[in-house]
C-alpha cells in the first residue's frame, strides 16, 4: 500500500481483532472486551453496522431554510453512492428541478405548493435509519457456492428512470440468497419524453449497472476458485509425501478424489477467467466513449480550456473525467464485498488496475486480419500506441505521451512510415498519416521520399544485396504499398504515383522473385479499382446530362413516382442502391481535400489540384433528392392526389429508418419541409401528421442532433452484429457528418507552438473517417430496378421559382408576404 504502514483497523471478526495490535486499532474497538458488542463505525462515508455487519443510513435533519440553496443542502446530506435508496432522494431531486425549471433563486422563498411536498419528504426521513443492507452477499455458514445469478431490473415513469442490480446465490445445499448489490436513478429531462424513452434510458442505465458489476463479482469469485486451487494442490502435495503404508488403494483413492476436484475446479477458474476479459475489455471500450462533450463530434479529443462554438452556436462545456470516479467506485464495491476485513484507511486495489493494464495490451495484439480498421481504431481509443514509452528526443523528432504518439516533424513522421527489416508500420497508423498528410505534402512527393529512404536505408542501390541481408524488408515494403494501394487508390491515378510504385515493385521484385505474383494482384487490384472509377464518372456524366436536358426543356412529367413504384419499401430500397453507390465512390482523402486552405496559383498543375468530385456529387445527389420530392407534391394539382404523394413519402421516410438509410431519410424531410410544400395548409389538414412527426424528431436540432445519433448508434450495433447483408447498412446523414470532420478540423491546429504536426488531429481525424470506410464497403442486398432507378435519377426538378409558382397554383396565396411574392415571380417570368 505504497508503503505506509496500514492503522485504525476494523473487522466483525473477534479473531482478527484479536490478532492486530490494539495501537493499530480504530478507536472504537481499542478497549474492546470479550462480551462487548461491536460498535458501528463508517467506512468510506457510510455507516457500517460491525455487530451485524450491515450498511445503514444516518439521518441529520438541521434546520434549513425553505429556499431552494435549503432544500439542496439537505438533499445532499444523504450519501449514497451505491444508490441503495435512490427512490428516496430522487423526490426530492425533483422538487430542486422544478424550482430551477420555474427559475427561483437561490435564497428565495419556495411557494406554497412546493412548501408542503417538502416538509411531506422531511417527515418521512428519518425512516431511513430504520433500513439496513446486508455488507456481506453470503451468509457467514456458506462454504460453497453452487450458482450466482447477477439479476439487473430497469424501468421508467415521468418522475425518471433508474436501474437496480441483485445477486442471486445458490449454495450447496441449495438455498437461495438475494442481495441488493447496486442502484442508479436518474430524473426525467425538463423537456418532455415519451415513457417508452424513459424505459429506455433505464434499458441503458442497467446495462451500465451490468457492465461494472460482472467484471467485480466475476473477479471475486475467481479469486475464490484460486484460493480453493491453492488449497487443493496443497492436500494434494501433502498426500504425495504421507506414508500410508500398505494401503496403497486407500492413498490412490484420496488423491483421485483430489486429482478430480482439482479438474473441477481449474476448468470453472478458466471459465471465469475468460468471462473476466470478456466483461472487463467491454467496460475498458466503453469507459473511453462517455467522456465527449455531446456538443462536440463524440470523438474523445483532448479538450482545450477555452470554449468554443458547437455547429449550433451554442457553448460546448467540458466534461469531467470520469475514471477516478469510476476507479473509486470499483473499490468501494470490492470493500462491501470483502468477507474478512474491513478498515477506515484510503483504498486503492491495485489488483484491479494491473488486470485492466494486462487486458489493454491483450486488446493491442489483435492483429489487423481479424478485424476493420474503424474496430481497430475503436480498440486505441486514446491514440496511435507504438508501443514506445514516454520520451522526447531531438534524434527522433517525436513525441510520445503515456506511449501514444501526439507530434512530431514531417520528416520523423515519414520515417517513421517507412518499413525496414524488422518493423513495419501499424495499419491504424498508414491510414492516419497518408490521410492527412497531404495537408504538407503531395502524395507523389510522400511516395518519392518513402522510396529514397528505403534504399538509402537498405542499400538497395548496391549491384551486390540478397535477401539475406535484407530479411523481411521485401514483404514489409510490399505490405506498405499494398496497404497504400487500398486505402487511398485515387492517389494512384496521378501518372507520377504510377511510376513510382513502378519503380519500385521491379527494384524489389529484382531481390525477391517470389514476391512478384504479390506485387501483379497488387497491381491488378489497383487497376480495377480505378478503371470502376472511371466508369462511374462517366455513367455519373450521362446520368447528369439527361437529367438537366430534361430540366431545361421544362418536359412536364405525366407520371409520378407512385405510379413509377406503387410500394415505398421497393422505393426506399432503390434509394438505398444510389446513396451506396456514390457514397462507396467517395475518396477518405476528399475530406481532408475538402478543408485544405491552398489556394491555387498559376503554378498548380491540373494533377496538384484538390479532387473532391466524388464528395460534391454526394451532396449534390441529397439536395436533388430532397427538391424531387417537392416537385412530384407540387406538380399536382388536385389536393388529394398531393396527399397521396406526402403519405407516400412519409412511409419511404419509415422505411428509410428500418433499412439505415439515415441521408435519404432526411432528404425527404427536407423536401417535406420546404417552403413550397408547407405552406399548403389545406393538404396538410388531409395528411396523418402523427407520421411527419415521428420522422420530423429524427432531425430534431436539439443536443447537437441527438436523437438522431441515438438512431444511428442503434444502426452501428445492429450492423456490429449483423447476421445478414441487410443488418449490415449504415448511411449516415452526411451532411452533419461533414460538418463533425470540419469543427473537428476548425477547433484544434494541424501543427503545435513548436512547429511539430499535430498527429493527435490526423488520429481523430481517421478515427471518424474509418467509421465510414467500413460502411461504404457495404454491398447492396437489394434487387435493381433499371425504371425506378432512371425515374429517380433523371426525372425533372424544378427550380426555386417554378417550385413557387407551382405551390401558388396549387393552393393561392393567402397572405400579403405570399401575394406580393406570386406577384414578383409572375412578372420574371413572363405570366400576367
Amino acid at each position: 500500500m505504497g508503503g505506509f504502514r496500514l492503522t485504525k483497523w476494523l473487522s466483525n471478526k473477534r479473531n482478527v481483532l484479536n490478532a492486530i495490535p490494539e495501537s493499530e486499532r480504530a478507536s472504537s474497538v481499542v478497549s474492546l472486551g470479550p462480551s462487548d458488542m461491536l460498535p458501528s463505525d463508517k467506512a468510506l462515508g457510510v455507516i457500517w453496522d460491525v455487530n451485524e455487519d450491515k450498511i445503514k443510513f444516518k439521518v441529520k435533519l438541521s434546520d434549513k431554510p425553505l429556499t431552494r440553496r435549503g432544500i439542496l443542502s439537505v438533499v445532499s446530506s444523504i450519501f449514497d453512492p451505491l444508490g441503495l435508496v435512490s427512490p428516496v432522494t430522487l423526490r426530492a431531486k425533483a422538487i430542486v428541478q422544478h424550482l430551477c425549471k420555474e427559475k427561483f433563486g437561490w435564497d428565495e422563498q419556495i411557494p406554497q405548493e412546493y412548501h408542503d411536498k417538502w416538509k411531506s419528504w422531511v417527515k418521512n426521513l428519518p425512516c431511513l435509519e430504520n433500513l439496513s443492507v446486508n455488507r456481506c452477499f453470503l451468509p457467514r455458514d456458506v462454504q460453497h457456492v453452487k450458482n450466482v445469478q447477477l439479476h439487473i431490473f430497469s424501468d421508467g415513469s415521468e418522475l425518471g428512470y433508474g436501474a437496480c442490480a441483485y445477486l442471486r446465490v445458490v449454495d450447496e445445499n441449495d438455498r437461495t440468497t438475494c442481495s441488493l448489490m447496486m442502484g442508479k436513478a436518474r430524473l426525467a429531462p425538463i423537456k418532455q419524453v415519451s415513457i417508452p424513452r424513459l424505459e429506455l434510458s433505464g434499458a441503458v442505465t442497467a446495462c451500465r449497472l451490468y457492465e461494472i458489476l460482472s467484471c467485480l463479482v466475476t473477479f471475486r469469485l475467481l479469486e475464490a476458485e484460486k484460493r480453493k486451487l491453492s488449497v487443493l494442490q496443497s492436500e494434494l502435495g501433502q498426500l504425495n509425501n504421507n506414508d500410508y503404508g500398505h494401503d496403497v488403494a486407500q492413498k490412490r483413492a484420496a488423491i483421485g478424489q483430489i486429482q478430480s476436484s482439482v479438474t473441477r475446479f481449474q476448468l470453472n477458474y478458466n471459465r471465469l477467467e475468460q468471462e473476466y476479459k470478456v466483461a472487463a475489455m467491454g467496460m475498458i471500450k466503453r469507459q473511453h466513449k462517455r467522456g465527449s462533450s455531446r456538443s462536440q463530434p463524440a470523438i474523445g479529443l483532448k479538450q482545450t480550456s477555452k470554449s468554443r462554438p458547437s455547429i449550433f452556436g451554442t457553448i460546448a462545456k467540458e466534461k469531467p473525467n470520469k475514471k477516478e470516479k469510476r476507479l473509486e467506485l470499483l473499490c468501494f464495491i470490492l470493500l462491501l464485498m470483502d468477507n474478512h476485513v474491513d478498515y477506515n484507511s484510503n483504498i486503492r486495489d491495485s489488483r484491479m488496475e494491473v488486470n485492466l493494464n494486462y487486458l489493454l495490451q491483450q486488446l493491442r495484439s489483435v492483429g489487423p486480419q481479424m478485424i476493420s480498421l474503424s474496430r481497430m481504431f475503436d480498440l486505441r481509443p486514446s491514440g496511435y500506441d507504438s508501443q514506445v514509452p514516454s520520451h522526447y528526443t531531438e534524434d527522433e523528432a517525436l513525441i510520445f505521451e503515456e506511449g501514444n504518439l501526439m507530434a512530431g516533424s514531417l520528416e520523423a513522421l515519414i520515417q517513421h512510415l517507412v518499413p525496414t527489416t524488422n518493423y513495419h508500420p501499424d495499419r491504424t497508423y498508414v491510414f492516419a498519416f497518408l490521410l492527412s498528410s497531404r495537408l504538407y505534402i503531395k502524395p507523389h512527393i510522400l511516395l518519392k521520399e518513402v522510396c529514397q529512404i528505403c534504399v538509402f536505408q537498405q542499400n538497395l542501390a548496391e549491384d551486390e544485396i540478397n535477401q539475406e541481408k535484407l530479411g523481411t524488408f521485401g514483404p514489409n515494403i510490399l505490405q506498405l504499398l499494398g496497404e497504400w494501394t487500398e486505402m487511398f487508390p485515387y492517389d494512384f491515378r496521378d501518372d507520377r504515383m504510377m511510376k513510382q510504385l513502378k519503380e519500385i515493385t521491379q527494384r524489389i521484385i529484382s531481390i525477391y522473385p517470389e514476391l512478384q505474383t504479390d506485387f501483379a494482384s497488387l497491381t491488378h487490384n489497383l487497376i480495377n479499382k480505378l478503371s470502376s472509377l472511371h466508369k462511374y464518372e462517366e455513367e455519373l456524366s450521362k446520368i447528369n446530362t439527361e437529367a438537366v436536358r430534361k430540366s431545361s426543356i421544362q418536359e412536364v412529367p405525366t407520371t409520378d413516382i407512385t405510379e413509377i413504384c406503387p410500394s415505398p419499401l421497393e422505393c426506399a430500397q432503390q434509394l438505398t442502391h444510389i446513396e451506396l453507390e456514390r457514397l462507396g465512390q467517395i475518396g477518405p482523402e476528399e475530406f481532408v481535400q475538402a478543408f485544405a486552405k491552398e489556394p491555387v496559383s498559376s503554378e498548380t498543375s491540373f494533377k496538384d489540384m484538390k479532387k473532391t468530385s466524388n464528395l460534391e456529387a454526394y451532396v449534390n445527389w441529397f439536395n436533388r433528392l430532397s427538391y424531387l420530392i417537392t416537385t412530384e407534391i407540387c406538380s399536382h394539382l388536385k389536393k388529394k392526389n398531393r396527399v397521396k404523394v406526402i403519405e407516400y413519402f412519409l412511409d419511404v421516410g419509415k422505411e428509410c429508418i428500418n433499412i439505415g438509410n439515415f441521408n435519404s431519410l432526411i432528404a425527404i424531410i427536407a423536401g417535406l419541409n420546404m417552403s413550397q410544400v408547407s405552406r399548403l395548409k389545406k393538404t396538410w389538414a388531409k395528411v396523418n401528421t402523427a407520421k411527419f412527426e415521428i420522422l420530423e424528431h429524427q432531425m430534431d436540432p436539439s443536443n447537437n442532433f441527438g436523437s438522431y445519433r441515438s438512431c444511428l448508434k442503434a444502426a452501428m450495433w445492429r450492423s456490429e452484429g449483423a447476421t445478414n447483408a441487410r443488418e449490415k447498412i449504415v448511411i449516415p446523414f452526411f451532411s452533419l457528418f461533414v460538418k463533425d470532420l470540419y469543427f473537428l478540423n476548425e477547433g484544434h491546429s494541424s501543427k503545435l507552438e513548436n512547429g511539430n504536426i499535430n498527429f493527435e488531429k490526423f488520429w481523430q481525424l481517421a478515427k471518424q473517417i474509418s467509421g465510414l470506410v467500413t460502411w461504404q464497403q457495404v454491398q447492396c442486398p437489394f434487387e435493381k430496378k433499371a425504371d425506378v432507378l432512371h425515374y429517380i435519377l433523371t426525372n425533372p426538378v424544378f427550380s426555386e421559382s417554378n417550385l413557387s409558382l407551382a405551390s401558388f397554383e396549387c393552393e393561392a396565396p393567402f397572405s400579403k408576404n405570399e401575394k406580393e411574392r406570386h406577384k414578383d415571380l409572375k412578372s420574371k417570368v413572363g405570366i400576367s
